[in-house]
């Protein structure tokens, strides 16, 4: 059990830390910052109504 206990202190920061990272990244791609790293949709034609 004390190793258990032991480990989990050794990780947990590491796990927030790695999940605040990868949260702020997600934010950035959601602005200017990081729009960058999103694939770009093509533009498409205007719709053509028949008649």
């Amino acid at each position: 059990m004390r190793f258990a206990i032991d480990l989990l202190r050794e990780v947990l920061p590491w796990s927030a830390g790695l999940l605040l990272i990868t949260c702020l990244i997600a934010l950035g791609q959601n602005s200017r910052v990081l729009d960058w790293m999103l694939p770009r949709r093509p533009e498409l034609p205007p719709c053509v109504t028949p008649g």
